[in-house]
């Protein structure tokens, strides 16, 4: 019995009401060949041809018949017991701690909050950009959704389950007061140049890395760091009216303020694009409604 498929009993219910292949396989959604292979695997199940030819017909046996009805009471109370655990989310009540940088999280917000409040008033955001301790947070369950670059996330972490969301990729932005650059940036120049560098972990005792940090470390580039801040949102103002440059993902320099007193430039490398993912504690993979959450997520970047 353990190794009884019981989706069969769906396909057993309807060849009861209806002795037709073809119209249950399109009534089901399968191939009549398919329907005729479960067809198969019950008659070895319950040891009886089940439907047996009629002149033109299928008709079913009198073993058949009597099954009809502990069937479809078997099915009623299986669906039963589904729709009573199934949630509504205009019911819900719980927080949702999320994980990113300011910026990411500065995009997210208006249509996440927006929706919430159609769909799930009774939800609450909690956001935190200290990304630093988010793999032991996410491993802890005290965080509930990370946004992070998919490079950091280690893929044979069998305690973290992750999704790629969207691509992004690297630029080189200046205020427009730094006359030391042309119309583009040369190697020679992003070298010499004094930068402005944001990383969320300046004791770098963590193993989280901006994807502009793993670019310069990957390729073991000297640069000269004269200013290093923890947030994108002290950027704007390490820049202004001075000759250093930073290096950040494109969309993050279109949420900035004031992006006209600022230049900005491909980076004088081959530089790829980088991946961003929503990651989350393995053990909700399964929770309905962090399901439902992720699948919300996910729905606002790819709109």
């Amino acid at each position: 019995m353990r190794r009884f498929d019981l989706n069969l009993l769906y396909t057993l219910r309807e060849l009861l009401k209806e002795p037709n292949t073809t119209k249950v396989g399109e009534k089901l959604g399968l191939t009549q060949s398919a329907v005729s292979s479960s067809l198969n695997r019950l008659r070895w199940a319950f040891q009886d041809d089940l439907l047996v030819r009629s002149g033109r017909a299928m008709a079913p046996t009198k073993r058949a018949e009597k099954l009809l009805e502990p069937v479809d009471e078997i099915l009623g109370l299986i669906e039963k017991l589904v729709e009573e655990v199934r949630f509504e989310p205009k019911n819900l009540n719980r927080t949702f701690r999320i994980a990113s940088g300011e910026y990411v999280l500065l995009w997210l917000m208006p249509s996440l909050l927006a929706r919430l409040r159609r769909e799930a008033p009774g939800i609450s955001i909690r956001c935190d950009t200290s990304v630093v301790e988010n793999r032991s947070l996410m491993r802890s369950g005290h965080i509930d959704l990370a946004l992070l670059p998919s490079a950091v996330v280690k893929n044979n972490d069998n305690l973290i389950s992750h999704k790629f969301l969207y691509t992004d990729r690297l630029v080189c932005i200046t205020s427009r007061s730094n006359e030391e650059i042309g119309e583009r940036i040369t190697q020679e120049e992003y070298l010499k140049a004094r930068h402005v560098v944001v990383s969320p972990d300046s004791s770098k005792n963590s193993e989280i890395y901006t994807a502009a940090e793993k670019f310069a470390k990957d390729r073991q580039l000297n640069i000269d760091i004269v200013c290093e801040i923890s947030s994108y949102a002290v950027l704007p103002g390490a820049l202004s009216q001075n000759d250093m440059v930073a290096t950040i993902p494109s969309r993050i320099f279109h949420m900035i303020p004031n992006q006209d007193a600022f230049r900005v430039f491909d980076l004088p490398f081959e530089v790829p694009e980088f991946d961003v993912s929503m990651v989350w504690n393995t053990s909700f993979d399964k929770d309905p409604e962090h399901q439902w959450f992720r699948n919300m997520v996910e729905d606002i970047y790819r709109e």
